[in-house]
């Protein structure tokens, strides 16, 4: 009893169409090359390639995630800043017990330095995505200035750390919305 024929012609012409629009939002330039055995993925700005295997099994929006994940994990920028956050119950805890601080005087919040992943870009509307790497949160934010331009600013190696990146971009941004969370 046959459950579901898996059509390699299709498949693969779903991926061509949905891959073309994931690498138009990618905060990255990549190149990708298709045969018979699968997808080669290249990173332009490093040089490095990838060669990702089909699986007609996976559907194309799976395969296309795993994809995403792997090209996220290595090659998307980071930026960041520093932030107040609330004070964690284990720190205020270590702060009472080395007598820094009091109950009264112990501080609400403290400054901790927060990554964020650029993990989109919608060019026309100069739209960012980004995500807070240690909690999951999503956020879009509008860059006030050429985003195109800012991220090959990042490519090219214009700012020497996340820090810097994170400065030039958040002074020319604004907050759009906060998203949900992204698992």
């Amino acid at each position: 009893m046959i459950l579901n024929k898996a059509d390699s012609v299709k498949y693969r012409k779903d991926f061509e169409k949905s891959f073309a629009n994931f690498a138009e939002k990618a905060p990255i330039v990549i190149s990708y090359f298709t045969d018979d055995t699968g997808v080669m993925v290249k990173h332009e700005n490093s040089g490095q390639k990838r060669f990702y295997e089909w699986d007609f099994t996976i559907p194309v929006k799976h395969f296309i995630h795993n994809i995403k994940q792997d090209l996220s994990y290595y090659h998307y920028p980071r930026i960041s800043r520093e932030e107040q956050v609330p004070i964690s119950a284990e720190k205020a805890a270590e702060y009472l017990a080395d007598g820094k601080y009091t109950a009264e005087t112990l501080p609400a919040t403290e400054s901790k330095t927060v990554i964020y992943r650029i993990d989109k870009i919608l060019v026309f509307k100069d739209e960012f995505i980004i995500i807070n790497e240690a909690t999951g949160e999503q956020f879009c934010y509008r860059m006030e200035s050429s985003g195109v331009y800012f991220l090959k600013n990042y490519r090219t190696g214009k700012f020497k750390d996340p820090a810097e990146a994170g400065d030039a971009f958040f002074s020319k941004s604004v907050l759009v919305s906060a998203l949900s969370k992204k698992d």
